[in-house]
C-alpha cells in the first residue's frame, strides 16, 4: 500500500547525425545529472549497475526513503519509478519535475507516466497534500485496528531490519510516534503531516531540518564509523546541520543528537553545539535491531553494526566484532537432532550440548581464532530446522567472548511461507 510514480519511455536520438548513446553511456550521463539535480538533498552519490542487458541507476535523494530508480536496456527503453509516500508531497513534486527535466534535457520521450496521486496531470500541490494525508489516514485506520498498546508496528520502513522500540510505538521514516498519535490521525483529529519529512514544495529551512532528523533517525550511527561510507555520511549530516545553524535554524532537543554524532565523527563540529549535553534519543541505530537475514532466519544485533553481503554471506560488523551468516537447504530424511551426528565440529573447537527451541536444533561450538581471522575467539552456531540449515560465525576479541555466546542465542528461524 504505497503512493508513487512510474514512467516509461524511449531515449531519443542525439545530435545532428541522430546517434543514440549506449545504455551504459546514457546511464553515466544520467548518474551525473541526478547527482547535480539532487545535490541539496541526496545522502549518497547515485549508483550505476548492470544486470545482463539492463542497466540500473539509483539516486538516493532523501534519507526518509526517497529514491529514484531508473532502468535502461540495450533497445533504448527507459523506465523510472519512485515510491514517494515515505517522504511526502514535496518529494513527489520533485520527482515529477525530474521526469519533466529528463525528458527535455536528456532527450527522453515519455510514452506514459502513471501517478497514484494524479499530481503529474493536474499539478495542484494542495490536492497532492490532501492525497497524501488521505493515504496516511487510511493506513492509520488499519494500524489502529491491528495494533495493541503492547505491540510495535512499522509504517513505510525497511522490512529487512526492525528497531526494538518500546511497546506501543510506531516506527516511521520521520521518527517514532506513539499509538495515540496514530489514533488521532485515524480519527481525523490530526492530519498527520508530521509523518512526512518533505511536506512543502521547495527546500526551505524547515524542510532541511526535517531532512536532518530523517538522516539521524534512519541512517547515521552514533558510534565511531565502521567504514568510509559511514564516515562520509556522518560528515554530510553534520555539514548540513552546520549550514542550518548559520541560517538560524533551531534544532531544539535534536541538538543533543547532533552533539553525539559530532563526538562519534571526531569532534569537528562540537563548537556548534557546546551548550547541549549528549544523550540524544533520535536514531534507531542506537537500538538493538532484528534483521531478517535469509530464508526465514533472523538475528538481533546492536543497531550500529554495518551490514554487507558478499558471495551470499550476510556480514554484520563494528570495529571489534564480526558476525557472518550463511543459509543452506539440506535434503535429509533424518530428524534435525540426528543430522548433527554427521556434521563434524571444527578441529580444535569444543561443542556445547545441543539445544532445541520451537522445532529448531542448535549446536554452539567455540575455539581460538587464527591470525587470518584477526580475532581471539570464533563462536559458531549451527541451527537446523530441516531442510533449512543456518550457519553463524562470530569473530571477537577476548573481552567480547561472552557477548558472542549471548548473540549466538539470538539466531531464530521462522518457517518460510
Amino acid at each position: 500500500m504505497s503512493l508513487g510514480l512510474y514512467a516509461d519511455g524511449m531515449i531519443r536520438k542525439h545530435g545532428f547525425l541522430g546517434a543514440k548513446p549506449s545504455a551504459d553511456a546514457f546511464a553515466e550521463t544520467l548518474r551525473v545529472w541526478l547527482d547535480h539535480r539532487c545535490e541539496h538533498t541526496l545522502f549518497r552519490p547515485a549508483s550505476v549497475t548492470r544486470d545482463g542487458d539492463r542497466v540500473h541507476v539509483v539516486a538516493f535523494v532523501h534519507p526518509a526513503g526517497g529514491e529514484i530508480v531508473v532502468e535502461l536496456d540495450d533497445r533504448d527503453r527507459i523506465t523510472l519509478e519512485s515510491t514517494t509516500n515515505p517522504v511526502g508531497p514535496g518529494f513527489h513534486a520533485f520527482v515529477c519535475d525530474a521526469i519533466d527535466a529528463i525528458g527535455e534535457e536528456l532527450k527522453v520521450r515519455w510514452s506514459s507516466v502513471e501517478d497514484d496521486t494524479g499530481f503529474f496531470e493536474h499539478r495542484d500541490f494542495n490536492r497532492l497534500q490532501s492525497e497524501m494525508t488521505s493515504w496516511l489516514q487510511h493506513v492509520a485506520t488499519i494500524c489502529v485496528e491491528r495494533m495493541s498498546d503492547h505491540s510495535n508496528l512499522a509504517v513505510s520502513m525497511p522490512i529487512s531490519a526492525q528497531p526494538q522500540l518500546q511497546p506501543g510505538m510506531v516506527s516511521m521514516p520521520a521518527g517514532p510516534r506513539p499509538l495515540s498519535w496514530m489514533r488521532s490521525v485515524a480519527g481525523k483529529q490530526s492530519d498527520g503531516k508530521e509523518f512526512f519529512s518533505w511536506w512543502d514544495r521547495g527546500w526551505t529551512v524547515d524542510e532541511r531540518v526535517k531532512w536532518t532528523r530523517a538522516a539521524l533517525w534512519n541512517l547515521t550511527s552514533f558510534e565511531r564509523p565502521q567504514n568510509q561510507e559511514e564516515a562520509n555520511l556522518q560528515q554530510l549530516v553534520l555539514r548540513h546541520a552546520a549550514e542550518l545553524v548559520t541560517d538560524g535554524a533551531d534544532f531544539g532537543p535534536m541538538a543533543a543528537d547532533l552533539t553525539d554524532l559530532s563526538r562519534a565523527e571526531g569532534g569537528t563540529y562540537d563548537h556548534l553545539f557546546t551548550d547541549h549535553a549528549g544523550g540524544g534519543e533520535i536514531g534507531y541505530r542506537r537500538l538493538p535491531m532484528t534483521h531478517s537475514i535469509a530464508r526465514g532466519w533472523t538475528i538481533t544485533l546492536p543497531g550500529h553494526f554495518a551490514i554487507v553481503v558478499e558471495d551470499n554471506t550476510w556480514i554484520a560488523y563494528d570495529n571489534d566484532r564480526t558476525v557472518r551468516f550463511s543459509s543452506y537447504e539440506i535434503q535429509s530424511d533424518e530428524p534435525s537432532e540426528k543430522f548433527f551426528d554427521s556434521l563434524s565440529v571444527f578441529d580444535g573447537f569444543e561443542a556445547l550440548p545441543l539445544e532445541s527451541q520451537d522445532g529448531t536444533v542448535y549446536r554452539v561450538s567455540y575455539g581460538p581464532g587464527t591470525p587470518e581471522d584477526e580475532c581471539d575467539w570464533l563462536i559458531r552456531c549451527e541451527a537446523a530446522n530441516l531442510p533449512d540449515l543456518g550457519s553463524l560465525t562470530i569473530a571477537v576479541s577476548s573481552p567480547h567472548r561472552d557477548w558472542a555466546f549471548d548473540t549466538a542465542k539470538q539466531l531464530k528461524f521462522t518457517r518460510r511461507a
